[in-house]
């Protein structure tokens, strides 16, 4: 195993670790409010963001995509002290249950985290969508951004795009 590949699974366990069973009081997020898709032509509902910062009851932590050297995205996450100012507020104010991470088929990074609280599921993947030249609409996993889903039902029309696996 490459020192990536241990930073990077140590990073996320490490985040992992300390919020089971923590208190989560919101998700702020940074929002990218002109994407160069056309969001309306999107068949899903979700967030489109920057990053995605986890208030708890153990400290604030910064989710964001970062690139590996294999050219494809991961979670990164890092305790903050400030809050950063973002674009919308997910208000959560309930335990987290659990946390699940998944790997699509044929890679060894992570690109779907979904959280489980006592009154909602929330998911994020490390994602993008891209407009094609015939206006058609592509959908990637293991990308730049961080799509936030509230609803699984949501959650598993995008998946239904992406064919991970």
């Amino acid at each position: 195993m490459s020192t990536e590949e241990v930073n990077i699974k140590e990073n996320v366990e490490r985040f992992v670790g300390i919020l089971q069973d923590s208190f989560v009081d919101k998700i702020v997020l940074s929002l990218d409010v002109q994407p160069t898709f056309n969001k309306v032509a999107v068949p899903f509902q979700f967030d489109y963001s920057y990053f995605a910062i986890i208030v708890t009851d153990k400290g604030n932590f910064r989710v964001i995509a970062a690139a590996t050297s294999e050219g494809t995205e991961t979670f990164w996450i890092e305790q903050v002290e400030e809050i950063l100012e973002g674009d919308k507020v997910i208000e959560i104010s309930s335990s987290i249950r659990g946390i699940r991470l998944e790997t699509a088929k044929g890679f060894q990074y992570p690109f779907k985290m979904s959280i489980e609280f006592d009154n909602k599921e929330i998911f994020l993947y490390c994602g993008e969508i891209y407009d094609n030249a015939d206006e058609t609409l592509k959908y990637n996993f293991n990308d730049e951004m961080i799509l936030v889903f509230h609803e699984t039902q949501e959650a598993m029309k995008f998946e239904k795009h992406i064919n991970y696996g």
